[in-house]
């Protein structure tokens, strides 16, 4: 069974929305921003049962979340997974919360 194109055009805003907080939260943890992989199923290393996870296997790292998580979650638990799966990149140790995001937006 197929989306329906209000079920795409949200999924497409939750992409977006992850990929942005990603993005804003390295900035405020002055890293590199990761790699972000949205898979149409789910990364090999994935238990299935996380809303994402981070490989740090480079030096920037890499996210992946799959799109069945992401169809899943609302708006909110899309941010705070995004600047959760990135605070390990965080250089001063201090992970970064939903807080920390919120300031700077």
């Amino acid at each position: 069974m197929s989306a329906s194109p209000f079920e795409q055009g949200m999924l497409k805003e939750k992409e977006e929305l992850f990929n942005r907080i990603i993005l804003i939260s390295a900035k405020v943890a002055k890293v590199t921003p990761p790699q972000v992989n949205i898979w149409d199923g789910y990364c090999p290393d994935s238990t299935c049962d996380e809303g994402a996870h981070i490989h740090l296997d480079t030096k920037e790292g890499r996210i992946c979340i799959s799109k069945y998580r992401l169809r899943s979650m609302n708006f909110t638990e899309v941010e705070d997974t995004a600047v959760h799966a990135n605070s390990p990149l965080c250089e001063s140790g201090f992970p970064l919360t939903r807080h920390v995001w919120h300031i700077d937006r």
